[in-house]
């Protein structure tokens, strides 16, 4: 989710983003011994606050953590033009419980990548990495290399494949291939991997459907 879907999101809450102006603003309109928020205190605030808003959605948190986190980044919206109270908003809308059970979430993730990453390196051996390296090396990497929000993207999907392969009782060529593959896509830009021919060689789309990962 970027930050006009986001902005999409508090909207639709609303019914349009203008009604949720309003409200907000008769709520959260600051007192005039608050000082007005300068330009790069703004963009602060904003960026802090979509990240929070798109990782309860990313993450699944509870529905009421989502409506909550997606008020206050629309709350910091505004913050600055109609100068409203984002602080008091942030204790009301219990902000940084929602972005202490994110961060968990986070590092969760972290973890999950970690250990995953130490199962495919005794599965697999350094001398076989070696030879799946060579295999699907780049022959022009600048033209293929992924953006740094791609590499998120294919990394997040290789380890939900692996997770489920193992979690779901995968035979071994499964869990291997899926490991394999999740070892690619992180060293994909670091060691310049054509993710995409490891799909198409080894059958991933397959196993993604098999594993819950993509619609069949």
């Amino acid at each position: 989710m970027n930050r006009m879907e986001t902005i999409g999101a508090v909207a639709e809450m609303f019914g349009t983003y203008s009604k949720f102006s309003d409200e907000m603003r008769q709520k959260y309109a600051a007192d005039d011994d608050i000082p007005q928020m300068g330009r790069a205190a703004h963009k602060r605030i904003v960026n802090q606050a979509c990240a929070i808003a798109e990782k309860t959605i990313k993450f699944e948190l509870p529905e009421e953590y989502v409506t909550n986190a997606l008020i206050f980044f629309g709350i910091c919206m505004d913050a600055q033009k109609h100068h409203l109270d984002w602080s008091r908003a942030r204790e009301d809308l219990q902000i940084n419980m929602i972005a202490s059970e994110v961060k968990k979430r986070i590092d969760d993730r972290r973890k999950e990548t970690r250990d995953l990453l130490e199962k495919a390196d005794k599965m697999i051996g350094e001398e076989e990495w070696k030879d799946i390296q060579e295999k699907y090396r780049l022959n022009k990497p600048w033209d293929k290399s992924v953006s740094e929000n791609w590499h998120r993207i294919i990394v997040g999907t290789a380890r939900k494949l692996a997770l489920n392969v193992v979690e779901r009782g995968g035979t071994m060529d499964e869990i291997r291939t899926a490991l394999m593959y999740f070892k690619v896509c992180v060293d994909v830009n670091k060691c310049l991997l054509d993710y995409v021919k490891f799909q198409n060689e080894n059958g991933i789309v397959e196993l993604s459907k098999k594993y819950g990962v993509v619609k069949k």
